[in-house]
């Protein structure tokens, strides 16, 4: 393909994840927004999501799967407590 036809692609390329990217954060801001209210604007909503998406991308995905994991835990330790108080 060339040296610089492959930069056209690669730009287009980028041109393209970053609108991806920009809708991405756009529906998350407006489910952010949904589950919170009022209280929450759609702006806020973006912030917070293209910060997360962020610390994700930096960080990698053993991250989030370490965050799974204590929230696992934790949800498993209130079922238990929700189970035994419904069982008598």
């Amino acid at each position: 393909m060339g040296y610089w036809p492959s930069k056209l692609a690669c730009i287009l390329n980028l041109i393209m994840q970053i609108g991806w990217g920009i809708i991405g954060c756009i529906i998350a801001g407006q489910m952010f927004s949904a589950i919170n209210g009022a209280g929450l604007s759609m702006a806020v909503g973006c912030v917070i999501s293209a910060l997360l998406i962020g610390l994700i991308a930096t960080f990698g995905i053993a991250i989030v799967h370490t965050v799974e994991r204590c929230v696992f835990y934790v949800h498993c330790k209130d079922d238990r407590e929700h189970v035994s108080s419904w069982a008598g």
